[in-house]
């Protein structure tokens, strides 16, 4: 739906706002210095700041929404100082109403996916996808913007014996269903149970109908407690009027019919031959009086027609008028099948009320998968995001029975689907070497082993995700760095010492990504290959100089870095590629000279 979306044409297709109040000072454009997709993202320089997130704005316009439709926004986004920017979707013409989308969302100095979901409240062609970022002083980077209808907000949770299917939206939704599946059998809710209500669209009115809000609120000690459904319902106070509801018959059937009354102040005096009509196809096909003093009796339901056969084709509707004297009540109307939910019947398909669920019955139980995928994390800073080529420590339960096996034998793994390199395995945790794939965002990962397919998880992959290994002593985290002669650089006293200013060491970690030239995964075991990108790190804050940066076998980067001037003691240590950063979490034991 978006034109030029990872910004790899510049800003063609976009615009930038900042509004002429005189306060805010900003400017936008393509960054090919950094980019979580592709070459290039878009830059925004706010160097002067607003009072509101809109006075400074990147957009895109002429965009088509329809009402009641699900949408779902993603975009990569980063910035130089941790923030909040604003993303909406509102029209493009004045007075400019919001179409659904008003979110914020939290930035800091990686790149991370972001994904915003939306219910789209008119149908427009005129929709705008707007990044508000005018209140805040500072950098924002924007890339891989995706604006993309989705299918319904539909769940299903799959469990040995059956199934939980949950309708998360706020229509009727038809499910399809994997075969085998019946409904259990129970006598406990009908198949279709809704209410219309005097406020809603279903219904209508004509004569001096007056709105009365009938209430007694919240928090009240003492009664008399009496609430009209919803606060409020239709009061006729003359004989001549007439009302009515849309009955909106999901299915043909039997139906019952009930009205809510209020036991209000002044419920003695409504009339006592309220007469009821259903009407459907153009004819009257059943008919009852009520005597509605009968609401002194407490706040309920009562019951006007019972087995009532209806049908969806007729669109049935149930009228009201005063056959007596006293006010005339119209307010809501319970509709229930005699079909019930539960007949263990089978079930190819259900069909689900707004934000209701079922549970079904499998006729053939099924054996659960005997293990887990529960986390997948980079294997050097275990962060939940990884990159092509990288090291991959997946987490669960139950991938082999056996002790460590380097091999990894018996063990499968596919990552979106393409099959993974596997280093090691354990009960809890495979190594893996996620393999050569564009895609990016989340993927599932899966895990087979002899006992068979696991519970899948996901992870969300990324062009690229450098960490650094790292070892423990002390309580403090170290990342895995040597001298010229091969000893580990550590605190002092340690074997190797602390690294000096000045001096050359290698510091090792995974998912810098390509290399330069690129090579397929069996050439990868033979030779070292220099990175395609350049990472940039950091030790105590200052940059050093990175001499060489190189894959050194199957998931395992080398950077050669000068130590910068710094002073003695342990130093935090960051590697930056295109914007993605890794986490500060772990030091460099340094000496000065």
């Amino acid at each position: 739906m978006l034109a030029n979306a990872g910004f790899e044409n510049g800003l063609s297709g976009w615009s930038f706002f900042v509004d002429d109040d005189g306060q805010a000072s900003a400017a936008a454009a393509s960054d090919s210095s950094v980019a979580a997709e592709g070459n290039a993202s878009a830059h925004i320089d706010v160097t002067s700041a607003d009072s509101s997130p809109w006075q400074v704005n990147l957009f895109q316009t002429s965009l088509p929404v329809n009402a009641g439709a699900n949408y779902q926004v993603r975009f990569w986004a980063r910035s130089d100082a941790p923030r909040m920017i604003t993303v909406d979707c509102v029209s493009g013409n004045s007075p400019y109403p919001n179409y659904g989308l008003d979110s914020q969302v939290s930035l800091d100095t990686t790149w991370r996916l972001n994904t915003l979901t939306f219910v789209s409240d008119a149908t427009a062609g005129d929709g705008v996808l707007r990044f508000d970022v005018g209140d805040v002083a500072g950098n924002v980077w924007i890339d891989g913007v995706q604006l993309m209808q989705q299918a319904p907000d539909i769940f299903q949770r799959d469990f040995s014996y059956g199934v939980a299917v949950l309708n998360g939206t706020t229509a009727w939704q038809t499910v399809a269903l994997e075969p085998g599946l019946q409904r259990f059998t129970g006598a406990q809710a009908p198949l279709y149970q809704y209410i219309v209500d005097d406020s809603s669209a279903g219904f209508s009115a004509s004569g001096a109908w007056n709105i009365v809000n009938i209430s007694t609120g919240e928090f009240i000690a003492v009664g008399p407690w009496y609430n009209a459904w919803g606060d409020s319902l239709h009061e006729l106070d003359v004989p001549q009027g007439t009302a009515q509801w849309d009955l909106s018959i999901p299915a043909d059937g039997q139906y019952t019919i009930q009205v809510w009354l209020p036991d209000a102040p002044g419920a003695a005096g409504w009339t006592k031959s309220a007469s009821y009509q259903i009407v459907s196809g153009g004819n009257v096909v059943a008919s009852a009086n009520l005597d509605q003093t009968s609401a002194t009796g407490g706040d309920q339901w009562h019951t006007i027609f019972s087995g009532v056969a209806l049908t969806a084709a007729g669109s049935p509707v149930l009228t009201i008028s005063n056959g007596g004297l006293g006010p005339l009540i119209a307010d809501a109307v319970y509709i229930a099948s005699a079909a019930l939910y539960n007949d263990g019947s089978p079930a190819p398909q259900v069909t689900l009320a707004a934000t209701d669920g079922i549970l079904l019955q499998r006729r053939q139980p099924v054996a659960a998968p005997a293990s887990t995928v529960q986390t997948v994390v980079d294997a050097a800073g275990y962060q939940p995001a990884i990159a092509s080529g990288g090291l991959v420590a997946i987490l669960g339960s139950g991938f082999t029975p056996s002790p460590r096996s380097p091999a990894g034998a018996g063990v499968r793994v596919t990552i979106d689907g393409i099959p993974a390199r596997v280093r090691s395995t354990s009960v809890g945790r495979i190594d893996v070497i996620a393999p050569d794939d564009p895609v990016l965002g989340p993927v599932p990962v899966q895990v087979t082993s002899v006992q068979g397919a696991s519970y899948p998880g996901t992870v969300v992959k990324q062009k690229l995700a450098p960490e650094f290994f790292s070892w423990s002593a002390n309580g403090t985290s170290y990342v895995e760095a040597r001298h010229a002669d091969g000893t580990l650089v550590g605190p002092a006293g340690s074997a190797g010492g602390p690294a000096l200013v000045g001096e050359e060491i290698d510091i090792y970690g995974t998912g810098f990504g390509p290399t330069n030239p690129p090579v397929s995964p069996p050439q990868r075991d033979s030779q070292a290959l220099p990175l395609a990108g350049s990472p940039g790190v950091s030790i105590g804050g200052v940059a050093a100089i990175v001499n060489a940066a190189a894959l050194i076998s199957p998931g395992f980067y080398q950077l050669t870095v000068t130590v910068p001037a710094v002073a003695s003691g342990n130093q935090p240590v960051q590697v930056e590629m295109s914007g993605f950063q890794s986490v500060a979490n772990a030091f460099l034991a340094c000496q000065s000279q």
